[in-house]
């Protein structure tokens, strides 16, 4: 006869063995106990190639006990005196970002974002980073709490916004409004950022976080390192200028992007897909040959499309000043699209606009 501590004693002695917690789910689902679905999930998504999130076992780990949750996962490779790690978020190049519980007395229970860089050849790039977050204080850009260094490694908790980024979500595009939406609430964290001399430069989808209440987020920035002297990230997502050799981005190259990330969220594909990436360069220094593409022109609201021309013209001096001039002229194009009188609505539709 087995109670329920022998089967956390069993997972807990061996912890990267599914066994005994696919049996702990079998004695559960035998007494009705929601709880074995999480085990079994947890099971497939540490056998899984590809552990991306899983929005179910998101919504259940809300709803267990957090004690028993960090008893039954899986162990995380990083270990923090002050956070309890529940689970990996994502992870790049250099850093693993997790969602963990902070123990501290005062602060337990405080959800973080906890950012572990994993090599130490990249100290300078990340506390550069974590100084330039450190400095923004704005609704739609979550606050940085701690940098530190644990067991020879550099780490930066952050406010955990519980939801997904947008490029996960692009699909096959998102109603204009909301998009509207979303796009103005970027542009007001990118306003601040440059009125304090902060420029993102990487201005992209997987940097939009969607939170609970729809609320918008913008993270990333500090990752783009200034003044380099070769070609820094994917070249399908730069502006022209940061071809250009130790380019250092400005507000109009962050105008530049959030444009491209318009016609990304509204048709679900970049507009730039198509372009060998040897041909990239000469690509976005000409007049946009997307703009031919009927695949984005029809599915582009009347009027928003000039607004984004401007926006993606490829001299800086040509585009909008600010990315929140930009918004606002996105926002009034849309405007003036629903404003349409009834005839007009009925003579795109026929046209498929």
């Amino acid at each position: 006869m087995f109670d329920e501590d022998a089967f956390l004693r069993a997972i807990v002695a061996a912890p990267d063995d599914c066994a005994p917690r696919l049996v702990y789910a079998d004695w559960l689902d035998e007494r009705s106990d929601p709880r074995a679905e999480f085990l079994r999930l947890i099971c497939a998504w540490s056998a899984s190639k590809n552990q991306s999130a899983n929005p179910r076992l998101d919504a259940l780990r809300q709803t267990l006990d957090s004690g028993w949750v960090l008893t039954v996962q899986f162990p995380t490779p990083f270990v923090h005196p002050e956070y309890a790690i529940i689970r990996e978020v994502a992870s790049g190049a250099a850093t693993t970002i997790y969602e963990a519980v902070n123990t501290h007395p005062n602060l337990a229970g405080r959800r973080v974002a906890l950012r572990i860089l994993r090599h130490r050849n990249g100290d300078e790039q990340f506390t550069r980073a974590c100084e330039v977050q450190a400095a923004l204080e704005h609704p739609n850009i979550p606050r940085l709490f701690e940098v530190g260094d644990c067991s020879g490694r550099l780490y930066a908790a952050r406010h955990f916004v519980d939801g997904a980024d947008l490029l996960e979500s692009i699909g096959h595009g998102m109603p204009v409004l909301e998009v509207a939406r979303i796009l103005t609430a970027i542009a007001s964290a990118l306003g601040h950022a440059h009125t304090l001399g902060v420029v993102h430069g990487y201005v992209h989808p997987r940097h939009f976080l969607l939170g609970q209440s729809s609320s918008v987020w913008l993270i990333g920035f500090g990752e783009f390192p200034p003044g380099q002297f070769e070609v820094f990230g994917n070249p399908l997502h730069l502006a022209p200028e940061q071809f250009e050799a130790a380019a250092t981005p400005t507000p109009q190259t962050d105008v530049y992007q959030l444009a491209e990330c318009a016609i990304w969220l509204l048709t679900g594909q970049h507009p730039f897909r198509t372009i060998p990436g040897q041909q990239m360069t000469s690509a976005k220094q000409t007049l946009h040959p997307w703009t031919t593409d009927r695949d984005f022109t029809d599915r582009l609201p009347a009027g928003t499309g000039l607004v984004v021309r401007r926006a993606m013209a490829p001299n800086p001096t040509d585009r909008y000043g600010t990315p929140i001039e930009f918004a606002r002229e996105f926002t009034a194009a849309v405007q003036r699209w629903f404003a349409r009188p009834w005839w007009r609505f009925w003579w795109d539709h026929q046209r498929g606009g």
